[in-house]
């Protein structure tokens, strides 16, 4: 129960649509919530792909100029991680570890 109030929360989230969502296909949801204090910017949250799987993500930025730098750069990290899960090379790997 305490976990549905909190990703309930992070999916009501209204702050960060150009941090890790902005990137992401339109058919990928997104839990999160955002952070920012001077010279940082972050996001931590759970991406579920169509197929139902999910991966939880945390990109903290510091620098790279203005906020607006930041939030495209965590943007661009959310999108190369989604690509690199959706395209099953994490399954291939979890599977070669064991």
């Amino acid at each position: 129960k305490n976990r549905d109030v909190i990703i309930g929360a992070m999916e009501r989230c209204r702050t960060g649509k150009r941090r890790i969502p902005a990137l992401l296909p339109g058919e990928a949801t997104v839990a999160h919530k955002t952070g920012s204090l001077f010279n940082t910017s972050s996001d931590i949250g759970i991406v579920r792909t169509p197929d139902g799987r999910a991966f939880a993500v945390a990109i903290y930025v510091t620098g790279q100029g203005s906020r607006s730098n930041r939030e495209a750069r965590i943007a661009q990290l959310a999108r190369a991680i989604y690509e690199g899960y959706a395209s099953g090379e994490a399954l291939q790997y979890r599977t070669a570890m064991r």
